[in-house]
């Protein structure tokens, strides 16, 4: 006050105490005075600088669980090289780490990709119960996933409920009319005594460029004696393999061998005809 009053004679300004709080607050009004003239940060830009740092450190969180799960999915893809290769054994391993310690880290897309190629091998170790368990499973991961569909079909026939394998692979024709292997799994499926003919009628061209599928037919038509149509259905099925699948040349040999010896070919042949010795011979060379 006697400040106040000097000042007041003389004409001067008036001198008006203030907290630290109101200073702070008129400074964060006027942050380029604070920092030039006291050359430290205001509580408002603290706050700002927490806040992005919070901000960097949940990137940089999300950052590091994106390169972990990059880092999974690249593990994944190796092993399905590995499964392309034929290196079933080294691929196994690779994918057998994730049940054994890191399950819980993958995503639902990626226990589904693991489970899938773990189903993969254990088909070609003809492991039938433990492949239809994998087939099963990824449903669980992708329940909308058309192969995790496809494999459910698969685990049905393997397990012997041709009906429920049939039901399901139609059902998924009627979504994915291009579904090779359900078309496959519906040919298997299907009732002993569907014709061919009522079969083929459920496909479409481009099933026709899947050794897969000519492959069932070939099996159906033998078991139909339908030999000459089977050995149309190997034929076709080794063409499109390019020779890289034995099954088809297997087939083959039995529709020849079976049509020779019971006479049921489309070119009747005895089998002891030197056109009988010759097809036997050809069937002798596909099964080497």
């Amino acid at each position: 006050a006697e400040i106040n009053s000097s000042h007041k004679a003389a004409e001067l300004f008036t001198v008006e105490f203030m907290g630290w709080d109101l200073i702070e607050r008129i400074l964060d009004d006027h942050p380029e005075v604070s920092e030039r003239q006291l050359g430290y940060a205001t509580s408002s830009q603290l706050q700002t600088v927490n806040a992005n740092l919070h901000q960097i450190s949940d990137t940089l969180t999300e950052l590091n669980e994106a390169t972990s799960k990059n880092a999974i999915d690249l593990e994944i893809d190796k092993a399905r090289e590995e499964i392309d290769r034929r290196d079933f054994r080294i691929a196994k391993q690779r994918l057998k780490q994730f049940y054994r310690a890191r399950w819980n880290q993958l995503t639902d897309h990626q226990k589904f990709r693991v489970t899938t190629n773990l189903a993969a091998i254990s088909q070609s170790e003809a492991s039938v119960e433990e492949t239809a368990r994998l087939y099963f499973e990824p449903k669980r991961y992708a329940p909308d996933n058309l192969l995790a569909l496809e494999n459910e079909a698969l685990g049905f026939l393997l397990t012997g409920k041709r009906e429920l394998a049939r039901d399901a692979a139609l059902k998924i024709r009627e979504n994915h009319p291009g579904s090779w292997r359900a078309a496959m799994v519906a040919i298997y499926a299907a009732p002993a005594d569907e014709s061919i003919s009522r079969l083929k009628e459920n496909l479409n061209a481009e099933d026709y460029l899947r050794a897969e599928v000519l492959v069932a037919l070939a099996v159906r038509a033998l078991d139909q004696k339908s030999y000459a149509e089977g050995e149309e259905f190997a034929k076709s099925a080794d063409r499109l393999s390019e020779n890289s699948w034995p099954y088809p040349k297997l087939l083959l040999a039995q529709c020849i061998i079976r049509s020779i010896m019971m006479g049921a070919s489309t070119r009747p042949v005895d089998s002891f005809s030197p056109e009988g010795l010759r097809r036997l011979d050809e069937a002798d060379r596909l099964l080497e």
